[in-house]
């Protein structure tokens, strides 16, 4: 993942696209290593992505069941600020949220993020192999707030 960094160069940072509204400077992101900061491509992510998932030639990685393995149930938790973004969320881990399945919709694994005047989705049926991911300028697109 060649332009996924913490650090972008003066050759990432003139490639990055720039939002409307409350951009941020294209600096270091250091100081939230653990939580986010992360600078990424399209590509790059869909790259990230294809561990969870299986395709032709690349099969999903024996370490996806753990890294995406649901730690915390929500009957668990005191209190929940924040995991619903996208739906109400059963349990979380490793910063992956669980919805459970409902009707004909499966199960899904999600993960939001943001920052610097950008939205980002990811959802993913691993059952299925099916991944989805979006990414749009802030604020939210009133779609994903059903």
């Amino acid at each position: 993942m060649k332009d996924t960094t913490f650090t972008p160069s003066p050759d990432q940072c003139k490639r990055l696209m720039i939002p409307d509204e409350n951009a941020s400077p294209c600096d270091n992101t250091l100081a939230a290593i653990g939580s986010g900061g992360v600078y990424s491509t399209p590509e790059d992510m869909g790259r990230w992505m294809q561990q969870f998932l299986s395709a032709a030639g690349h099969p999903r990685s024996p370490l996806a069941p753990d890294l995406q393995k649901m730690i915390y149930p929500r009957s668990s938790l005191l209190r929940v600020n924040g995991m619903d973004v996208a739906g109400r969320a059963d349990a979380i881990g490793m910063g992956w949220l669980h919805m459970p399945a409902e009707g004909a919709r499966p199960a899904l694994l999600e993960k939001t993020g943001g920052g610097g005047g950008f939205m980002t989705y990811i959802a993913m049926s691993p059952e299925h192999n099916v991944g989805y991911l979006s990414w749009s300028p802030a604020p939210v697109p009133a779609i994903l707030c059903r």
